[in-house]
């Protein structure tokens, strides 16, 4: 009987080792399915972008592009990753790309199934949980994924939760000498490394001030913080200075790319909170509600705090210890993720650290015995472990099979995109005029038609411009109030604008409820419809050009 239990168990570790594996390949078909149905609005500046790195050997710093602010300086704190990008593009293709950011994600994903094994636990209750929570995680971020060079954000994130678990759990201090090189690199090639400066800071505090508070102030508040701590590696007064200066060069080792100051400047005119109203991706997951699954994400990291914190006040002693610099940065991070969607793969990714650790601290008895020495309940968990790989790998062959790997992005998604009206264009040879453009079409103009003056693309919308943002400038041009206006102060020669229907709807009593739900969208198709009646009246434009997807007006004279 004992040789038939170490039989199954010996068969129990192959089994979970396809389990994984399976996941893991789900996923990163998933992240190709969802990365090509759709092209990003920003690649295609992305890609011009990158191509005048490559070309001038310099990285831009005057605004050629959008004629308002022509001859302005900008600056490009994505410059490395449009190189990069542009590099591979020319090189290998469209395809490469979109198997490099998939790739991108897997690796991070890989990377925290190490880190949870040897700092957290590596028994398979909490790698099981541990996979449920990255495909859920993946799944609702899913439209947040593709190629979008935040995505190196959760890379960096981890290698800084790398850093923190040697440095505080294996006491070695010395890879805190890693942190100037990660935010130097980082700095290079996107803006969120301001978020990781905001990590590092609250794990200094966490480290450092609130133990000290804890110890002077006997009280319930101070209690309640500290309680979740674990012991610094070391108090010492040298250590952590020597902490605070590598603090302090990771702060400053950002101002020696080729941006220096002016890169700081720039990211802090995010102060100007208009884009997150009026940006898709910068919207609450809870705004619109289009998608559920991030929404629950967030539920679940909501009801983790609530319950912790219910279990502390009746209690009135900790539940479980967690990390305390875990549980403050990802209480950060789910604010952040409240309050944008764009910030969800980023407390996805960190979250699931806090989950797995809180959760992987009880003694589940129960299930260790079910896993261990239970020879029925092991060949069912071995036959489960079977189906649900079958299962995955049918998912994966479907996948595949749907996937439409193009190698012309720029002509593959003409639906959405102005594809036949920039053809048109073309032929006609009227591609030198100014043109007043929809804000998510001006990447792809500016890759497709870089000679024409557009109004707005996705590398500006928080410039300061007269006061304000330049994109609450773009709203005030394309508001019927106002266009007239606009029109005479910036002469557009061509309007460029979507298409839309003039049929009713047929609508429904659950049609009805929705646009009360979703009122700003039924407010903006509204406002559409007033805009073109707007550019109807106005004698100095007339209609050229029309399709289900575009309209072009063209200044009369």
């Amino acid at each position: 009987m004992q040789a038939v239990k170490n039989f199954i168990l010996k068969i129990g570790k192959p089994v979970f080792f396809l389990f994984q594996l399976m996941c893991y390949l789900l996923i990163y078909f998933l992240l190709l399915y969802n990365s090509f149905n759709y092209l990003d609005p920003d690649f295609g500046w992305h890609l011009k972008i990158g191509q005048d790195i490559y070309q001038n050997q310099q990285v831009p710093r005057i605004e050629i592009y959008n004629f308002p602010i022509l001859g302005q300086t900008w600056v490009d704190h994505e410059w490395l990753a449009n190189l990069l990008i542009y590099i591979i593009y020319e090189n290998f293709g469209y395809i490469a790309v979109s198997l490099g950011f998939a790739l991108l994600i897997m690796i991070v994903l890989l990377l925290q199934n190490f880190l949870v094994k040897k700092y957290i636990c590596s028994k398979k209750t909490t790698i099981f949980l541990l996979l449920l929570l990255q495909l859920f995680g993946v799944y609702a971020s899913r439209g947040l994924f593709g190629i979008r060079v935040q995505e190196v954000a959760l890379l960096f994130i981890l290698l800084l939760i790398w850093i923190y678990f040697e440095v505080e759990r294996q006491g070695q201090i010395r890879y805190l000498l890693f942190l100037p090189l990660l935010f130097y690199c980082w700095s290079q090639l996107h803006g969120s490394f301001m978020i990781g400066l905001v990590l590092l800071w609250i794990w200094f505090f966490s480290r450092n001030l609130l133990v000290m508070w804890a110890k002077k102030r006997r009280n319930r508040i101070a209690y309640m913080i500290n309680l979740t701590f674990f012991t610094p590696i070391s108090t010492s007064k040298k250590q952590n200075r020597f902490f605070l200066i590598m603090i302090i060069a990771s702060n400053i080792i950002v101002l020696f790319g080729p941006y220096g100051i002016e890169l700081i400047n720039f990211l802090t005119n995010y102060s100007n909170t208009f884009y997150m109203n009026h940006i898709m991706e910068w919207l609450s997951p809870f705004s619109l509600l289009t998608d559920i699954y991030s929404i629950l994400y967030l539920l679940l990291g909501l009801s983790f705090y609530y319950f912790y914190f219910m279990f502390f006040y009746v209690n009135k002693k900790p539940v479980q210890k967690v990390d305390g610099f875990m549980f403050m940065a990802g209480l950060v991070l789910f604010i952040l993720a409240y309050r944008s969607t764009r910030h969800l793969p980023i407390f996805f990714l960190f979250s699931s650290f806090l989950f797995i650790e809180f959760f992987s601290k009880f003694k589940l008895k129960f299930i260790e015995k079910l896993l261990i020495f239970n020879y029925k309940s092991q060949v069912a968990l071995n036959l489960f472990g079977l189906l649900i790989s079958v299962v995955f790998f049918i998912i994966i062959e479907s996948l595949f099979t749907l996937t439409y790997f193009n190698k012309n992005p720029f002509q593959s998604y003409c639906e959405n995109y102005p594809c036949y009206a920039l053809k048109y264009l073309r032929e006609k040879k009227i591609t030198h005029l100014k043109t007043l453009n929809v804000y998510m079409w001006g990447g792809y103009m500016l890759h497709e038609q870089p000679n024409t003056p557009i109004f707005i693309d996705g590398r500006l919308p928080i410039k300061k411009f007269k006061d304000k943002s330049f994109l609450e400038e773009y709203y005030r041009a394309f508001s019927p109030d106002s266009f007239n206006q606009a029109a005479y102060e910036y002469g557009f020669d061509l309007i460029l604008i979507k298409s839309w229907s003039d049929k009713k709807n047929q609508s429904n009593m659950i049609l009805e409820i929705l646009k009360k739900i979703l009122r700003k969208i039924y407010d903006a198709e509204r406002e559409k419809q007033e805009l073109k009646k707007t550019i109807t009246e106005n004698r100095n434009y007339g209609l050229i050009y029309t399709d289900d997807v575009s309209i072009v007006f063209i200044r009369q004279n």
